[in-house]
């Protein structure tokens, strides 16, 4: 049975930004990383990466608390009929992301995510889970739900957290397997055998 670990993640996470479409303004595709404490946390305005420092819009954040990853997201884009969306791209089928890679949790092996009903959105919110240690976030499906209140700089924003299941790490059984040091010892005592019956047969 998994349930969410009490742990923390081990740090650094490594936060990617994928959008091989772009953005709804330029088709450049994206592709940015940050190596994130997950004490810190990844904020708008951050410096020393590109996600933070020049993507994330105003009051854009992506933390940590034990085993989940919460993130606050607003709407970049509105298609001109009142659909707002994050305005990154997905191209020929490989959808606009964020990666969380190198998800450790001390003792545990992950095995799966829930999310709670996320708050600002009206649909489109998808997760894969790549690998034990890997979370992807679907960007470029996003709808805001725009009969909620706006944030303080008048965009549509969405708070979405995502607990990630683990189980106890299973460590291999010891198999009474030598230890280097013993190697010499067994390879000593299977020697001996082999001569005892050479003397015997003197």
């Amino acid at each position: 049975m998994t349930a969410p670990a009490q742990a923390a993640f081990v740090s650094p996470v490594t936060v990617g930004l994928v959008a091989p479409g772009g953005i709804a303004s330029d088709p450049t595709p994206i592709n940015e990383t940050a190596s994130v404490d997950p004490a810190l946390g990844l904020h708008a305005g951050d410096a020393g990466n590109q996600i933070s420092s020049f993507w994330m819009l105003p009051n854009e954040s992506i933390t940590f608390s034990g085993n989940a990853i919460l993130l606050h997201l607003v709407a970049g884009a509105d298609d001109g009929n009142g659909v707002f969306t994050t305005g990154y791209l997905g191209a020929g089928g490989n959808n606009a992301r964020y990666e969380f890679k190198g998800l450790q949790v001390a003792g545990q092996t992950i095995t799966g995510y829930s999310m709670a009903a996320p708050v600002g959105i009206s649909s489109g919110a998808e997760l894969a889970l790549i690998s034990t240690s890997q979370l992807n976030f679907r960007l470029d499906s996003l709808v805001f739900d725009t009969t909620k209140a706006r944030d303080v700089n008048g965009y549509y924003y969405a708070e979405i957290r995502v607990d990630l299941l683990t189980q106890p790490t299973t460590q291999p059984p010891d198999n009474n397997v030598p230890e280097p040091a013993g190697w010499a010892l067994v390879a000593a005592a299977l020697a001996a055998l082999r001569l005892v019956p050479r003397r015997r047969a003197a």
